[in-house]
């Protein structure tokens, strides 16, 4: 669960069942929230130097991200 504080006044509270797999993968990486609630989200990915690759907003319950074109960086 995600909670933002502003002066101890709670702002929004965000609660995702997130899962991410085939992990590792070189092909399609297919990102699954079990309580989708058709929210607006996005989701942004990070190599392991900090490098942002790739931000995009999510396709509803289950999105597939294409990671071909990243397993060469």
């Amino acid at each position: 669960m995600i909670s933002l504080a502003l002066l101890g006044v709670e702002i929004a509270a965000i609660k995702l069942e997130l899962v991410a797999y085939p992990n590792p993968t070189q092909e399609i990486l297919t990102l699954k929230i079990d309580n989708y609630k058709n929210e607006s989200l996005t989701y942004q990915l990070y190599d392991l130097q900090g490098k942002l690759w790739d931000s995009q907003s999510l396709q509803g319950a289950q999105t597939q991200l294409d990671m071909k074109d990243l397993a060469g960086r």
